[in-house]
């Protein structure tokens, strides 16, 4: 941008009318939030590990976890990631998945469902022996906290 009109446009500052107030909407006033409450590990062998996770709702409202649409492609999904701590970064391995909507449940306000999955521990390594579980991994619900959906355990082997 050339200084002349840069000197232009700030001649005429832009003011809003007194009497215009900004309206405030709470767009997530009935919203869901799925958060995974527990992560159990069932069984620990060298080569797989299952886990069984407890998937809760504390939002205020109804969540659909199966799609409409055939085939899992908008189903809610859990993602299991390997990590060297206890947070989830874009460094952390992908460690395999489930998707929720097989089961045809719906998750009423403050309701939880049992879920589990079996996952192979080829890609992890020694100094890798976080398992991290997280909810609505596609992104598929809009929720009233997104900061909420992990949990996590730690692995033996």
């Amino acid at each position: 941008m050339t200084w002349w009109l840069l000197s232009l446009l700030l001649q005429f500052p832009i003011i809003a009318p007194a009497d215009y107030t900004i309206p405030i909407t709470n767009k997530y006033s009935d919203c869901s939030d799925l958060v995974i409450d527990t992560v159990y590990v069932i069984k620990e062998k060298r080569k797989y590990v299952e886990v069984e996770f407890l998937l809760k709702n504390l939002g205020q409202s109804n969540v659909q976890l199966g799609g409409v649409k055939r085939g899992f492609s908008d189903d809610v999904a859990i993602q299991a990631h390997f990590s060297g701590d206890t947070k989830l970064n874009k460094g952390d391995l992908l460690a395999g998945g489930v998707y929720m909507g097989k089961l045809g449940k719906q998750l009423s306000q403050g309701e939880a469902i049992k879920g589990n999955m079996k996952i192979r521990l080829k890609r992890k390594t020694n100094y890798i022996n976080v398992l991290i579980l997280k909810a609505d991994a596609t992104q598929r619900l809009v929720e009233c906290d997104e900061g909420n959906n992990t949990a996590h355990t730690i692995l033996r082997y």
